[in-house]
């Protein structure tokens, strides 16, 4: 960008947003069957629990039982599929973003995917009272990120084409003076 490739650059965002896009489908997909075992193997140090009488109550509440299935977190890592995807596409779109030096919308972006997620948190503790609806609270601003940041990405990479001003020519301009002195 510094060069001014900035048709180079738009396809390059393109080709992200297409091959993120394929990344994200893969990790929804080798995520999708998995579910059950990823849930026991991230708990694998409760199982010390299950033999103890006094966490029975809390090992079933967490894992289920034969007769409560609802609210477990094999339920939670429902969304895991989700989450993994979402977090694909937000890393990468937040690398082109970065690129653009547009820091400022990220910064800006960032507060109100948290005045967003404050709410879904409370929804998801007080109105649905379930792990997975918490879990899905955690990740639905990434997914929103993600999605707001790869339209930003190639609204600017279009802009760059048509030669119109943003963050990437200001953080030229700052640098140019230190090349010259």
């Amino acid at each position: 960008l510094g060069r001014g490739f900035y048709a180079a650059f738009r396809l390059f965002a393109g080709l992200c947003v297409v091959g993120s896009a394929i990344f994200a489908a893969i990790a929804f997909i080798t995520t999708s069957p998995f579910r059950a075992p990823l849930t026991f193997g991230y708990a694998v140090q409760a199982c010390i629990y299950a033999s103890d009488p006094g966490c029975t109550s809390t090992y079933a509440s967490i894992f289920g039982s034969s007769t409560a299935q609802h609210g477990t977190l094999q339920e939670a890592f429902a969304v895991f599929p989700l989450a993994a995807a979402s977090t694909c596409l937000f890393n990468i779109f937040k690398a082109g973003l970065y690129a653009c030096f547009d820091f400022e919308f990220m910064a800006k972006s960032g507060v109100i995917a948290l005045c967003l997620y404050v709410p879904a948190a409370y929804a998801a503790i007080h109105i649905f009272h379930t792990p997975a609806a918490l879990y899905m609270s955690m990740y639905m601003p990434v997914l929103g990120l993600s999605l707001v940041f790869m339209v930003r990405l190639l609204r600017n990479s279009f802009s760059m084409v048509r030669g119109e001003d943003g963050p990437w020519l200001e953080a030229c301009k700052q640098e140019a003076p230190s090349k010259a002195g």
